[in-house]
């Protein structure tokens, strides 16, 4: 997903990933939701990296697939959808697939 169509008061650029990392104001490593790179630039918290469980993973996945979620809801409520060729809206539904995998972790 391109972040060129984002405006500055839309969500932060780049690639949203689940890691581990510093947040500012806590002294212990921390798990969340983040801008790939390096450094890793935390978006939000979700856990203390020694505390992190399955609901905190699943939690942070779905909240780094919120881009791509949102991307694939505005293709498939365009209002000129139903008149998109065949090919264009079969296109569209698997883009919906795969980010609804990689919100479900798949």
């Amino acid at each position: 997903m391109s972040d060129a169509s984002v405006n500055a008061d839309g969500p932060t650029p780049g690639e949203w990933i689940t890691g581990y990392g510093l947040i500012a104001g806590y002294e212990d490593e921390c798990f969340g939701v983040g801008v790939r790179g390096d450094p890793w630039t935390p978006i939000c918290f979700v856990s203390k990296s020694a505390k992190v469980n399955a609901r905190d993973k699943a939690n942070a996945t779905l909240i780094a697939s919120a881009k791509h979620l949102l991307a694939a809801l505005h293709l498939l409520t365009a209002e000129t959808w139903p008149e998109w060729p065949a090919t264009a809206q079969v296109a569209s539904l698997h883009i919906a697939r795969a980010a609804i995998a990689r919100a479900e972790a798949k």
